[in-house]
């Protein structure tokens, strides 16, 4: 980056640093929540998790990720992403977003899915 650029920045930190922790704990609490409710969704391991995504397992075998998705989308208010959208032999596994679901919301995941492979 350009040297003035980088000066602006390094003065910008400081003031953000309370903003920055906030932030760093609330993203903290999502992923939290969203493990949380997975643990109480039979069938849904979670095979990867990071601070805004997990990558999950869902029940379905022989059934496509593509396939799951849609139906999670469209009759139980969920959306994600196939796992095949991420390459060859990803058909098991769906992407969630929860970094931008507050944690009461994220909540109410495990319930869906339950409902989903009853």
């Amino acid at each position: 980056a350009p040297r003035a650029a980088q000066a602006a920045l390094a003065g910008a930190l400081s003031p953000l640093a309370d903003w920055r922790a906030e932030n760093a704990a609330e993203i903290a609490r999502r992923a939290a929540a969203f493990r949380t409710a997975l643990a109480e969704a039979e069938g849904w391991p979670i095979r990867a998790i990071g601070a805004y995504f997990a990558y999950v397992e869902h029940p379905f075998a022989g059934r496509s990720s593509t396939t799951v998705a849609r139906d999670l989308a469209q009759n139980y208010g969920l959306l994600c992403l196939p796992g095949a959208f991420f390459g060859p032999d990803q058909d098991r596994y769906l992407r969630f977003a929860f970094a931008n679901v507050d944690v009461p919301t994220i909540g109410l995941i495990a319930g869906r899915l339950n409902s989903a492979t009853r």
